[in-house]
């Protein structure tokens, strides 16, 4: 996917669904607000428009994701996402410096793939640790990273993610694995770097 495709991308997100959100929103706002509103219903509701708010921040990152181009290191992009993303976690990073330009399209998977494990292991592994490792040998480069939760990945319980980042990976001609158990979960990514 070209920048030109990435910024078209996220136009037509923030036109469409992001705006559809919005509406949604003031939807339920309007009901929330009236008084005829019967309160077991304004809990439900409530619920919804906190899970709707939640929903289209995540479409406000993907659409800022997609428009920009940062010209740091993927090692310096990663280490920058596992700060932001896995905050509250203990982080050990051993990560190298690849020579992948930052416009490439495999840059912009592996990153797409690390933020979306990331967020992985901060929603479901109830963990207090991850190491994350980026390390290459000769044309090929592998991204791992693990956790010490409780386990549980496998393409039948993941729903989207999971499968959404082997497809990233195939897409590039790389490949993920894992390996889950109730102590922990380790992905290993490895992707051409050369």
């Amino acid at each position: 996917m070209t920048l030109t495709d990435r910024r078209r991308l996220a136009q037509e997100l923030h036109d469409g669904i992001a705006q559809d959100l919005v509406g949604l929103g003031y939807s339920i706002d309007l009901i929330l607000t009236s008084p005829s509103t019967p309160t077991q219903t304004r809990i439900d509701l409530r619920k919804t428009r906190f899970a709707i708010s939640e929903l289209l921040e995540k479409v406000r990152f993907e659409i800022h994701d997609l428009h920009k181009i940062n010209h740091s290191s993927i090692a310096t992009q990663i280490a920058a996402a596992a700060e932001e993303i896995c905050e509250g976690l203990k982080i050990n990073l051993a990560v190298e410096e690849l020579k992948l330009a930052s416009e490439s399209e495999i840059f912009y998977q592996v990153m797409r793939i690390a933020n979306e494990l990331f967020r992985n292991v901060v929603a479901h592994a109830s963990a207090s640790k991850i190491e994350i490792s980026l390390s290459q040998l000769g044309e090929l480069a592998t991204l791992v990273i693990a956790d010490d939760g409780i386990g549980g990945l496998d393409l039948s319980t993941n729903r989207f993610g999971i499968t959404s980042c082997a497809q990233r990976a195939e897409s590039i001609g790389g490949e993920i694995s894992w390996s889950s158990s109730p102590v922990g979960t380790e992905v290993r990514l490895v992707f051409p770097a050369a």
